[in-house]
């Protein structure tokens, strides 16, 4: 699929909802997971949105900043999007709510049918690609996505025996990028991590505790 093609899709996918920015998802989960997969997503949301925010008022000017994760910036991508109102790419640009972090959450999680193993996995590798990249002022508003993404896909390949469908799913969930463009993303995410994918029961536990004493 050709870049304007991916755009054009992308866009059509923004127009669904006016309400929401990812209106796939717009109904609450009903299946036995739900409640704590909805605890899951509300910590994933609160994290984000807690470094974002980080960035955002980080006092070092951005220019100064030679991110680690550029290859990860969708900043380009959204520019060069013809099919993209100027109001949708200063919406894209702007620092999400907590809302909009768990709808995205939410969207990837249903599409992919990401398991809360799964999801909790990908908390457990950015934190680590956080505390490996010492850039916990990094992340921004055009690398957010594609890194969360590109956790999700490495966990669903890490806990699931059948994932070979995922890119393909998370592209449907996010087509701003290519099937390719997240297969780069994914190897520049494991040299960060030094391949460095191993989950101990420990580090798991302690994600699980984190979740569940936060409060909404």
């Amino acid at each position: 699929m050709c870049f304007s093609e991916t755009c054009q899709k992308f866009s059509n996918f923004q127009k669904t909802d006016e309400d929401d920015w990812y209106p796939i998802i717009s109904h609450s989960c009903q299946d036995e997971e739900c409640p704590e997969k909805e605890k899951v997503g509300h910590f994933l949301a609160h994290l984000f949105r807690k470094l974002l925010k980080k960035s955002s008022e980080s006092s070092k000017p951005k220019s100064a900043i030679k991110s680690v994760f550029s290859q990860f910036s969708e900043s380009t991508k959204i520019d060069e999007c013809q099919s993209l109102s100027t109001a949708e790419k200063e919406d894209l640009a702007s620092l999400p709510s907590r809302k909009r972090l768990l709808k995205f959450f939410t969207v990837l999680s249903k599409l992919t049918g990401a398991s809360q193993e799964v999801t909790i996995t990908s908390i457990i590798l950015l934190k680590r690609l956080l505390k490996k990249t010492k850039s916990n002022n990094q992340i921004t508003v055009f690398n957010w996505r594609p890194l969360l993404i590109t956790s999700i896909h490495l966990s669903l390949k890490l806990c699931e025996e059948d994932s070979t469908s995922s890119l393909y799913s998370l592209q449907r969930a996010y087509p701003l990028f290519t099937v390719d463009d997240y297969v780069k993303m994914e190897n520049v995410f494991l040299s960060l991590l030094d391949f460095s994918t191993f989950v101990s029961t420990e580090e798991y536990v302690a994600v699980m505790q984190d979740i569940r004493s936060l409060r909404k």
